[in-house]
């Protein structure tokens, strides 16, 4: 979900419908791709694969997502939970709550002012 306010979040889970990774990440992380058939377990298995959520894996608030299928539909929920158990087992990773960091968006910029006129020159004798 999109937070009013936030440019960014780093966080220790994101949904994996749009993944963007840096090159070095997804060097780490493509391995797993083959693990997975629904992808379950993989949103929480990225951000330990990358050594750590904060500053690692997060979600940008300021760009919208919009979902251009039923969420949650299409595929066996009992086949993907077994998955999810099997790929999270495979890595020997246990799942720990993670505080979450946001990066508040930028303050607008000010109002322009008017610039203060400059004082009148003082008046000088003619020679």
């Amino acid at each position: 979900m999109r937070r009013p306010g936030s440019l960014l979040r780093y966080v220790g889970f994101v949904e994996i419908m749009c993944p963007l990774f840096s090159a070095r990440a997804l060097r780490l992380c493509l391995p797993s791709f083959r693990d997975a058939w629904s992808g379950y377990g993989l949103d929480f298995l990225w951000p330990a694969l990358l050594g750590g959520p904060q500053a690692r894996i997060g979600i940008i608030d300021a760009v919208t997502m919009i979902h251009t299928r039923p969420i949650g539909g299409g595929y066996d929920v009992s086949r993907a939970d077994a998955e999810w158990r099997a790929t999270l087992a495979a890595y020997h990773f246990r799942q720990a709550q993670v505080p979450e960091l946001t990066v508040p968006l930028p303050a607008p910029p000010a109002a322009p002012t008017t610039p203060t006129p400059p004082p009148p020159a003082p008046d000088l004798p003619i020679r």
